[in-house]
Formats: structure tokens, sequence, C-alpha cells
């Protein structure tokens, strides 16, 4: 029961979301029913809604078995040796261990910014490379969209689709000519005609190539650049 009461002390409320790596501050105490805990350091939580697995400050982590019960604003689980909780609104997480009779907590916690932001450019990709037919030629052809792809030559280069295309290289905006799909590749040709860009959504990670004349030059994965919405 104590070691229920204190992560009930520790715990707040709120909705839960699912499928994050969030940024903790990880503190660990005695277990008691009101635990004074010791501040080690920042350390991340993944969370899926269901359970979670928590990192500790020194690399090592625990994993949570699904937790299945809801009291007071939030969600645990009770295996007779260990308490896991978590808060409904994922700030707080907690475990309780009766045999080594102490508590660990990851609170403060919010979502990983850098990892948030990594997450919606894979999806957005995803969303690219799902693209086919009238679709994905009008995504292509009509509408305006920039992928920016670092191309070992000329560093991050960008391409512009829609009504008028354009590559941007070393921050120099050269306009498209010629635009066309072929049902898997989206081209273009510029800098008076003498280069071509070649992206293919279909292809895993490669997708972008700049060709002129018979060389081609190929470059990393593509992302979504909104800087030019």
């Amino acid at each position: 029961m104590r070691c229920f009461v204190a992560l009930i002390f520790l715990m707040a409320s709120g909705v839960v979301v699912a499928n994050e790596k969030l940024f903790c501050e990880f503190a660990v105490g005695e277990l008691s029913s009101s635990p004074a805990l010791l501040i080690k350091g920042n350390a991340n939580v993944m969370f899926d809604g269901k359970s979670f697995t928590a990192y500790r400050t020194d690399g090592s982590y625990i994993v949570s078995p699904p937790l299945t019960e809801k009291k007071d604003g939030m969600i645990f689980v009770d295996d007779k040796t260990k308490v896991f909780a978590a808060s409904q609104d994922k700030s707080n997480f907690a475990v309780s261990d009766r045999i080594k009779k102490t508590i660990e907590q990851w609170s403060k916690c919010e979502v990983d910014k850098a990892s948030a932001q990594q997450k919606q450019a894979e999806d957005e990709m995803r969303v690219v490379e799902s693209l086919s037919g009238t679709k994905a030629k009008d995504f292509f052809m009509k509408e305006k969209h920039a992928f920016t792809t670092n191309c070992l030559v000329w560093e991050d280069v960008t391409m512009i689709t829609g009504r008028y295309p354009a590559m941007v290289i070393a921050g120099s905006v050269m306009m498209g000519k010629n635009p066309r799909w072929d049902g898997r590749e989206y081209s273009f040709s510029f800098n008076n005609g003498s280069m071509v860009a070649r992206f293919v959504p279909s292809e895993p990670r490669h997708k972008f190539v700049m060709q002129a004349g018979d060389k081609f030059y190929g470059c990393g994965p593509s992302m979504v650049d909104h800087n030019y919405d």
C-alpha cells in the first residue's frame, strides 16, 4: 500500500497521447508515503499510451508491462514486486520497487522536439512515396512543394515543383523548364537547359539526382522543406 500511495502522491492527470519520445527530469528516492527525491539529471521516456520504456542517466532502462488499471488520474500496473505508473498527461512516470525499497520518477516530461520534428519529416516523405497516378501527377506538375537534399558537390539544394519549377543551389534560384511526370519520375531542365533535376518518389532513400550532360550526381535523402510554402 505504501508503494501505491507514494505513486499517487507523485502523479498528475490528463489525456494519454501515444507513440512519443519524452524528455524528462529523472530522480530517485527511498520508498515512503512522501518520498524525498534526489534529482539525477535528464533522461528520456518512450511512451506508446499503454506501456513505457524509461531510461536512467547511466544509460540503463526499465520497461513497464501494459498499464491496465486507472485511479486518481493515472494509469498503472502492480506486478506484486513493482508498481509502474504514468500520469495521463504523460508529464510524470514512476516505478516503485518493493524489494529494493526505492522509487524512481521521471517528471516534468515534455515532447522531445527534435524527435518529433524528425518523425514529422519522415511521415511527410512516406506520404510522398505513396503517391501514384493522377494524384502524383497533380502533386508534382500543379502543386508547389519544395524538397531539400544534400548533394556533396553543391551541399544542400532545393527542388521546387509545380507550375513554376525551380532549383535553389548555393542561394541562387534557377527557374526550370519543360517539367514532366512519366508515371514514375518527375523532371525538369534548368540552368539554361544544361542540367536536369530528376526525382523518383518511390525510391526508398535516394530520390533526387541532378544530371549535367552524360554525368549524374547522386544526392542523399530528401526532405520536405516548408521554407518555400
